[in-house]
C-alpha cells in the first residue's frame, strides 16, 4: 500500500537546458503569468490531488510565484527555458526533481524522487493571480459513533464482545466508519457496522455501505483465473505476451525472459510495485480511459523488471493489471464481465462491481486518512479503474463475506483448484513465501487460514477464512490505515471459542 506523501514546504525552480533562441524563450515564459490549476498523482494513484501554480512575475527567464498544495503554500524563485520548468523540491523529506513541459497551453510532466515517480498536469486558468486553497477538510469526531445491524445471527455473548472490539479499535485509531460480516457454518449470519459512511452528511455506516476491496480484489481475480484454467482456456505457464503482445518484451542482463500468469499470481513476476514504476504520459480521447484495462499498462510497462521472473518474491499490484488483460484475452470477454459470470453471479454477490468514477454507485463511502500532521482529514478521490484486477472492486461487507463463504463449497472452485490456490509457493532455493495463488497462507489459533488484506485511499480491509472450521470474517473500513486485521482476527477467535 502506498500512503500519500505530502510535499514539504520548500521548492526551487532552476533552468533546464534549451536550444531555443532568447526571444522564443522570453515569449513562452511570459505565457506562464497567472494561475495554473491541476492535479499531481503520487505513485499508485490516478486522478490525483489538487495543486495550483500562481505565477506573479516573469522577468526574462526568471519566474516568481507561489505553489499551492494540500499541505500548504510556498513561494518560489526560479527559471524557465526550452519550454520546460524544472522544480527541485523536498518530497516527504526526499529531494525530488520535477520537470513540466509547456505544450498547447498546459503544463505536463513528471517528478522523480529515487525509485518513486509522480505525474503533474496543470491548465492555465487565467492571466491573473487568483486565490487558491487545497487543504482537505479536517474531521472532528465529537459525537458517539452510531451502530447499525443488518443481520444478527451471533450468540449474545459473542455479539457483545464483537461490538466492544469494534468500538475499542475505532476509538483508539480514529476510524470514521467500519463494517464487519461473519460467516458461521459456511453461511453469512451477521453484519454490523459502526460510525459513518459520510461523516459530514451524518450518514451512518451500514450493511448497504459500499467499501473499496482494495487488494482483496486479487483473490477475486485469482478465483476467476483458476476457473478459466479449469475450463481449459487459460494456461498459467504461458508467456503473457502471447495474450498481451502490447506488453513489451522484458530482459535481464540483456537476455529476454518469460513472465507467466502463474508467476503473477504468486508475486514472482519481477514487475515493479508502485515504487519504481515508470509512467508513459499520454492524452486519451475518452473521458475515463482507464475503464479500458489496457490503458493501465501505461502506468508501468516501460519500467525494467526488478529481478528475473521466478527468482524472488515481491508484491506487485501493477502485475495484476497485466494478469487481468491475460484473462480478458483468454476468456474473450472483458475482465469485469468474466468476474461477474464466473464468481459474482454463482455466489449471489449482487452488490459487487468495479469502483469506476464513471459509475453512479449507491452508498459509495467517502474516504478518510491521517495527514502529515496526523490530523484526520477527508481523502481526495482517485480513479482505481486502472488496477481493477489488483485493487479496484467495491461492495458491501456482506458481499465480501459471501465471497469468503463461497470458498468453502464447490460453486466456484473445485477441491483441486483450492488445493492449488492454497498450496504455498516456493522460490528456487526451496524457501516458502507464505503465498499461494492470490491468497496469503498462515494459521490462527492452530487453524489453517487463507486470507488477504487491502489498503488504499478510502479503504482498509481484511478477509480471513478458516476452511476446516467453516468460519470467515470480512472487515471493511473507509479509513486508510485502520487495523482491520485486528478486528478480523479478534472476531475469528470469538467465533472459534464459541464453536469449540
Amino acid at each position: 500500500m502506498f500512503q500519500r506523501q505530502p510535499f514539504l514546504l520548500s521548492a526551487v525552480l532552476v533552468l533546464a537546458s534549451s536550444s531555443f533562441a532568447q526571444p522564443r524563450v522570453a515569449l513562452q515564459a511570459s505565457a506562464l503569468a497567472g494561475t495554473w490549476d491541476g492535479t499531481y498523482e503520487p505513485p499508485g494513484v490516478v486522478g490525483g490531488d489538487p495543486l495550483s501554480l500562481l505565477v506573479s512575475s516573469v522577468e526574462g527567464e526568471r519566474v516568481h510565484g507561489t505553489l499551492v498544495l494540500p499541505s500548504g503554500a510556498l513561494e518560489f524563485d526560479g527559471q524557465f527555458a526550452g519550454s520546460t520548468l524544472r522544480f527541485e523540491a523536498q518530497l516527504d523529506g526526499n529531494a525530488a526533481t520535477l520537470e513540466l513541459g509547456l505544450r498547447d497551453g498546459k503544463l505536463v510532466g513528471l517528478g522523480r524522487s529515487g525509485p518513486s515517480e509522480w505525474s503533474f498536469r496543470l491548465a492555465h486558468a487565467g492571466s491573473e493571480v487568483l486565490a487558491r486553497e487545497h487543504a482537505p477538510r479536517v474531521v472532528e469526531l465529537t459525537s458517539e459513533r452510531p451502530a447499525t445491524y443488518t443481520l444478527g445471527g451471533l450468540d449474545t455473548e459473542v455479539a457483545l464482545a464483537l461490538d466492544e472490539l469494534m468500538r475499542t479499535v475505532a476509538e483508539k485509531n480514529g476510524v470514521v466508519g467500519l463494517s464487519v460480516a461473519c460467516v458461521v457454518g459456511e453461511k453469512l449470519v451477521d453484519v454490523r457496522s459502526l460510525g459513518w459512511e459520510d461523516v459530514y452528511a451524518n450518514e451512518p455506516a451500514s450493511g448497504e455501505t459500499r467499501y473499496r476491496w482494495a487488494s482483496i480484489s486479487k483473490p477475486l481475480t485469482a478465483t476467476t483465473a483458476l476457473r478459466l484454467v479449469e475450463q481449459g482456456v487459460l494456461n498459467l505457464d504461458a508467456d503473457v505476451r502471447a495474450l498481451v503482445p502490447e506488453f513489451p518484451q522484458k530482459s535481464i542482463d540483456g537476455k529476454p525472459v518469460k513472465i507467466t500468469p502463474g508467476l503473477i499470481l504468486c508475486h514472482q513476476s519481477g514487475i515493479t510495485h508502485y515504487e519504481g514504476a515508470t509512467r508513459t504520459l499520454r492524452e486519451y480521447a475518452e473521458p475515463h480511459p482507464f475503464d479500458e484495462l489496457v490503458h493501465g499498462l501505461d502506468l508501468f510497462q516501460s519500467a525494467p523488471l526488478r529481478f528475473a521472473p521466478g527468482s524472488q518474491f515481491s508484491y506487485s499490484t501493477h502485475a495484476w493489471t497485466l494478469l487481468g488483460l491475460c484473462l480478458e484475452r483468454a476468456g474473450k470477454k472483458p475482465y469485469a464481465q468474466l468476474v461477474k459470470e464466473l464468481v459474482l453471479e454463482p455466489l449471489g454477490m449482487r452488490a459487487t462491481e468495479p469502483d469506476y468514477v464513471s459509475s453512479s454507485i449507491p452508498h459509495r463511502t467517502h474516504g478518510y486518512e491521517r495527514d502529515a500532521a496526523q490530523r484526520l482529514v477527508e481523502t481526495f478521490d482517485d480513479d482505481v479503474a486502472w488496477k481493477l484486477p489488483g485493487g479496484g472492486w467495491t461492495s458491501t461487507v456482506g458481499d465480501l463475506a459471501r465471497f469468503g463463504a463461497g470458498l468453502f463449497g464447490s460453486q466456484v472452485l473445485s477441491d483441486e483448484a483450492k488445493r492449488r490456490a492454497w498450496s504455498e509457493q516456493r522460490l528456487p532455493d526451496g524457501k516458502g513465501t507464505g503465498m499461494g495463488l492470490g491468497f496469503f497462507l498462515a494459521t490462527l489459533s492452530g487453524e489453517r487460514m487463507v486470507s488477504h488484506s487491502g489498503g488504499q485511499r478510502k479503504a482498509s480491509t481484511y478477509l480471513a477464512v478458516l476452511p476446516e472450521r467453516g468460519l470467515a470474517v470480512a472487515a471493511m473500513s473507509n479509513t486508510d490505515g485502520a487495523p482491520m486485521q485486528e478486528i478480523a482476527f479478534g472476531a475469528l477467535r470469538l467465533l472459534l471459542a464459541a464453536q469449540r
